[in-house]
């Protein structure tokens, strides 16, 4: 289970501070300002969704064989599209758990006596199977709650922005599914069928959901900036 930091916030005074400016520090160090990793995540999630975009409209349009000709030019740069997506998609990931694991070490400067997962677990409750399916989603709404002082704020927009993970996340266990039985010759016409519905919904699926990630660490970066801004000793 996970530990519990100490709950309080103190006053953190550097030499070059002294007289000038007080800040906000705790067990986790000084307030985090996110300002610039929020444009980061936000330049990678636009990305990752034009290039998946992308990728699904050409999968559509041009056909099947074209994809498996080494030597035609058009599927050598269709290819580079599909490698330059995934590249976004993991650089994605990691920044996003920086931008938790930064957000939770905030979330306890500003309301600590609240607060339970720690920034560590935070990032952690990701990985873990069936443990994720709920508890990234609670570690959020704490993180929520200690960056606007109270819990009706995203009160939509938090859950919708977590069904979105949750169907992303089972469309994504299904295509890895059905893509090892794609490589049997002797699949049959209905699971070729489904996997191509699995795609046709997925992308769009992941596109909303990076719309939503986006609204999520814009508005809670802002929330924790604006609640460090009125902090008073």
């Amino acid at each position: 289970m996970p530990g519990k930091a100490p709950n309080h916030a103190n006053v953190r005074v550097s030499p070059s501070q002294a007289g000038r400016q007080l800040a906000l520090s705790g067990a986790y160090g000084i307030f985090r300002n996110n300002s610039g990793l929020k444009i980061l995540l936000i330049a990678l999630l636009v990305i990752d969704s034009m290039l998946a975009l992308f990728v699904m409209i050409t999968h559509q349009v041009i056909e099947p064989e074209i994809f498996d000709r080494s030597t035609n030019r058009v599927a050598a740069i269709l290819h580079g599209v599909d490698r330059g997506r995934m590249v976004s998609r993991i650089l994605a990931v990691f920044a996003f758990c920086y931008w938790i694991n930064r957000s939770c070490k905030n979330a306890w400067l500003l309301d600590p006596p609240k607060m339970r997962t720690t920034p560590t677990w935070a990032v952690g409750y990701y990985f873990i199977p069936v443990i994720s399916l709920w508890k990234p989603y609670v570690s959020m709404t704490e993180i929520r709650d200690a960056s606007y002082g109270q819990s009706e704020a995203l009160s939509k927009l938090l859950p919708l922005w977590w069904i979105c993970w949750i169907a992303c996340l089972a469309l994504s266990l299904s295509h890895f599914s059905i893509s090892h039985l794609l490589k049997d010759a002797s699949t049959s016409e209905e699971t070729l069928s489904a996997a191509q519905k699995i795609s046709t919904i997925g992308v769009p699926t992941h596109i909303i959901l990076n719309y939503l990630t986006i609204v999520v660490i814009a508005t809670i970066t802002r929330a924790q900036n604006s609640r460090a801004a009125q902090w008073r000793p």
